[in-house]
């Protein structure tokens, strides 16, 4: 995983998966990256790390809930979607969820 920017650039260049899809798991790796670089500019960013760690643990639950289905992100929205966790496109997104936490 990558350290500096440009790692974590080319870890979220990788989650595509083509046709515009991005590989739910390979996104959350993305975000453990950016993390890590977050976590190494010092403490004045501590709490949008935190916050944004929280946010990464929420997607990953999310994803394991049941992988298959929520392989893609569109796949593990459109799963919440449909399981009633949000309200599109009248109402905001359930928070917490994949989408938010």
């Amino acid at each position: 995983r990558g350290s500096s920017l440009q790692g974590v650039a080319a870890e979220f260049n990788r989650a595509s998966i083509g046709g515009g899809g991005l590989s739910t798991e390979r996104i959350i790796g993305a975000c453990e990256a950016f993390l890590n670089v977050q976590r190494g500019m010092g403490p004045n960013i501590k709490v949008i790390a935190d916050h944004f760690e929280r946010n990464i643990k929420m997607a990953q639950r999310a994803y394991e809930m049941d992988p298959q289905a929520r392989a893609t992100v569109r796949g593990l929205l459109e799963d919440e979607v449909a399981k009633g966790h949000h309200n599109p496109p009248q109402g905001p997104l359930h928070s917490p969820s994949g989408a938010c936490a």
